[in-house]
């Protein structure tokens, strides 16, 4: 009677315990880069959602995007281009926790509402300083404003400059595709 009752009471609870444990592993998954422990694509698209509706004091965005994955992988194989990327998140990740993100191979993002301006791009260079330190080299572009805040303005003028920045990169003898 009252026994068996107080033990199915207990299963249950145990049964939805286990299950909110492993809701909450799938939706960490389901937000995380396997490869970097950054955010995703996905919690990307979400958070761009919420941002766009969102207003805010200030917002910062940095487009930042690995510079020869490709000769890495080709030349050394892509468990060499992995490691580069991984160590590469990790620099962002390292200054900018929970605002990271993978966006695509070798593409990255960082969304920050927290920073000043100056903090902001003091932390980017400070960051980019200890990439070629580990030989990383990174082309990047910045977003940064106070008023008239548009994560979406903002994200498509960060990835401008960035890719401006990666024609300048590639354009210079020493690093052209076409020589290698």
């Amino acid at each position: 009677g009252q026994h068996t009752y107080e033990y199915l009471h207990q299963c249950i609870d145990e049964y939805k315990r286990k299950m909110e444990e492993q809701t909450a592993i799938l939706k960490r998954l389901s937000f995380e880069d396997a490869l970097t422990g950054l955010f995703n694509r996905n919690k990307f698209n979400q958070t761009m959602e919420r941002l766009e509706t969102a207003s805010f004091s200030q917002l910062g965005v940095a487009s930042i995007d690995l510079n020869g994955l490709k000769n890495v992988n080709d030349q050394m194989g892509h468990s060499a281009g992995d490691s580069l990327i991984r160590c590469t998140a990790d620099h962002i990740g390292r200054v900018f926790p929970g605002r990271s993100y993978r966006i695509g191979g070798d593409e990255f993002l960082v969304i920050d509402t927290e920073l000043e301006e100056s903090a902001f791009r003091k932390t980017i260079s400070a960051m980019q300083a200890n990439m070629t330190q580990d030989h990383i080299s990174v082309s990047m572009g910045l977003s940064w404003r106070c008023s008239h805040c548009n994560i979406k303005e903002q994200f498509d003028e960060a990835d401008r400059l960035m890719y401006r920045a990666k024609a300048a990169f590639y354009s210079s003898s020493a690093n052209d595709r076409r020589r290698r």
